[in-house]
């Protein structure tokens, strides 16, 4: 990723409340200069399911026209909250816009979406900790684990 963005000072948007503790360990690792900017979008709700509907709430600070844009995911399941982040970003018109998740689950995609960098793959499993939640809770574990709904 780095090298794409030599000289080029990218905007991060952070997608939260998920992506926050891996973005964090995330731009200390990037050798390059970032900004960052952040969005909450959210489908769960306090469930496992999620219901569909995708509430995006953006709260930068600066166009991102004509700017290099990364979302920072923390999980790509059915791939319908990405698509409508994308489509939010690319509304202001980036030079660029790609995406980057610690996990992908391909196995539940319901709209494909471009996803230029992936941490881990993982089954149909609804994982928790480092960052990801379920109902709120289990955010704080510093590892990824599963919880059985």
């Amino acid at each position: 990723m780095t090298a794409r963005y030599v000289n080029r000072r990218p905007i991060f948007v952070i997608v939260l409340k998920g992506a926050m503790i891996f973005a964090a360990d995330l731009v200390r690792g990037v050798p390059i200069e970032v900004e960052l900017e952040f969005i909450h979008a959210s489908s769960y709700g306090m469930g496992a399911q999620s219901d569909g509907t995708i509430e995006v709430i953006p709260s930068w600070t600066r166009p991102l026209t004509g700017r290099d844009v990364v979302i920072i995911e923390d999980i790509v399941d059915t791939g319908v909250t990405l698509h409508c982040i994308r489509a939010h970003i690319e509304s202001q018109r980036p030079a660029t816009i790609e995406a980057c998740a610690l996990l992908d689950k391909p196995g539940r995609r319901r709209v494909e979406v471009p996803l230029e960098y992936v941490g881990f793959q993982i089954e149909d499993v609804f994982a928790v900790g480092y960052g990801l939640d379920y109902a709120e809770r289990f955010r704080n574990l510093p590892y990824i684990g599963v919880v059985n709904t």
